[in-house]
């Protein structure tokens, strides 16, 4: 008879029971969420000005337009791995993960030029008003900084899935939003408000995620 090929046993699933916790932790971090949303804007608009707020949303986009390739990697990866580790072969896990996270730094270098091209013509891709020129290539730098910090972060977020350990996870959340928020807070109480400080913001966020 022709032997069906060994299959290696799941792992027993982690932290079993975690229901409650994970539920509560995603609706603390929606609330904040939703929180810090409705009170951001309008106190950005307040300290900047309506035309210099304008600015920011448009270089958030752009950089939102390269979170395409990203995700496409880490999500496909992050799922293998995941599934790879259920079956406790962990060299395989430990190939995808590589994969991921080596596949994320060639994205960051190959579109660091792109970047960098974008920055010498941001005058021509979007309308920035007279005398902020200094100030959005700043806010783009700092901006694209903190995304490409984000691509190496993300392939080390699927131990949390796997993990189940969602709560951790949103933690991490609400730390780079209060990082985010309360450094912007006593920059702007400190000095003159400017938009790049919104950039600076945003990668000091990254770094404390």
């Amino acid at each position: 008879a022709t032997q069906l090929p060994q299959v290696a046993p799941l792992r027993a699933q982690p932290l079993k029971g975690r229901f409650a916790v994970n539920l509560s932790s995603n609706l603390a971090n929606f609330a904040f969420s939703i929180l810090v949303g409705l009170w951001y804007t309008p106190y950005l608009v307040h300290h900047l000005g309506a035309a210099a707020y304008g600015i920011i949303p448009l270089v958030w986009q752009i950089t939102n337009c390269m979170t395409v390739l990203t995700d496409t990697l880490n999500s496909a990866t992050s799922r293998f791995t995941t599934i790879a580790m259920e079956h406790h072969n962990d060299e395989e896990a430990n190939r995808y993960f590589n994969t991921s996270l080596f596949g994320s730094m060639v994205l960051v270098l190959l579109l660091t030029p792109v970047a960098a091209w974008t920055m010498v013509n941001l005058r021509s891709l979007i309308n920035v008003p007279v005398g902020q020129e200094t100030q959005t290539s700043w806010l783009f730098v700092c901006t694209v900084a903190g995304f490409f910090l984000g691509t190496l972060q993300s392939p080390f977020g699927v131990s949390t899935f796997y993990l189940n350990r969602f709560d951790l996870r949103n933690a991490i959340n609400l730390t780079q939003q209060v990082a985010r928020v309360g450094f912007l807070v006593v920059v702007f109480t400190l000095v003159t408000p400017q938009i790049w400080h919104v950039g600076l913001a945003t990668l000091i966020a990254m770094l404390f995620g």
